[in-house]
């Protein structure tokens, strides 16, 4: 998501109500939240089914996330000639 996308009832609303049409709840699916206001409300993410992507980046928290008994990380890497490289891992 933009890190402008910020935690608020109605951005969660939107997120469970896109997913429900989607009919995605029982895959596996990973969102990645760029403003910090999101670590604080994890567990909402979790009750919707979705997995909650831990992000290595500047200006987020520095903690891995295991929801929905899944861990999926992006590690921030190397800056090398203006490309930000970035390494997932999921399980």
């Amino acid at each position: 998501m933009p890190s402008n996308y910020k935690y608020n009832i109605e951005n969660v609303e939107s997120i469970k109500a896109f997913f429900e049409k989607m009919k995605l709840r029982n895959n596996k699916v990973v969102i990645e939240f760029r403003d910090r206001s999101w670590w604080k409300e994890i567990d909402q993410i979790e009750n919707i089914g979705i997995v909650f992507c831990s992000v290595d980046a500047p200006n987020l928290p520095n903690n891995i996330v295991t929801t929905n008994n899944t861990i999926y990380t992006l590690d921030f890497m190397a800056l090398r000639n203006g490309i930000i490289m970035f390494t997932p891992r999921g399980s």
